[in-house]
């Protein structure tokens, strides 16, 4: 009877979740206060510039992608400024879209990417957190449906 009714929320929410995503997904103060810069990165096959939300509040980083709309993160990246390198994890919570991050130490070195799927609210599902491999100073996330292959130092 419990997996039945455990089941029975899980479907419910699933069916749920497009209004609930209308009405829940907002621009945040966070992300209003972001400043927008345009960074170049670049790789051996790659020298592009972007323009980028630059988070380098406690604020900002906090507020990320968190409950922006879709349309609204759409061809959009935000670069989050950490004081010093240092080992920690994204997730992906009321985030509405797929997002690629990089990884950079303190001298602008790539340590690492990966590709972060969307946990919108509503969704009933254990949060994912997405652990770098070494450790960071810089992290860059992309809401493109492009991939980057980035060896960059963010500015």
């Amino acid at each position: 009877m419990v997996f039945r009714t455990k089941l029975i929320s899980l479907i419910f929410g699933l069916m749920l979740s497009p209004a609930l995503m209308a009405q829940a997904c907002h621009l945040t103060t966070g992300w209003n206060d972001m400043p927008t810069q345009t960074i170049r990165v670049s790789s051996d096959a790659l020298e592009k510039d972007l323009s980028a939300r630059i988070a380098d509040s406690n604020s900002e980083r906090a507020a990320g992608y968190q409950w922006i709309c879709a349309s609204a993160a759409k061809d959009t990246a935000v670069l989050f400024v950490f004081p010093k390198s240092f080992s920690s994890a994204f997730h992906m919570r009321n985030v509405f879209v797929p997002l690629n991050i990089y990884f950079f130490d303190e001298a602008g070195q790539q340590v690492d990417a990966m590709v972060m799927r969307p946990e919108p609210p509503g969704q009933g599902i254990e949060p994912r957190y997405y652990h770098p491999q070494a450790a960071f100073q810089y992290a860059l996330e992309i809401a493109r449906p492009q991939d980057y292959d980035l060896q960059s130092t963010p500015k």
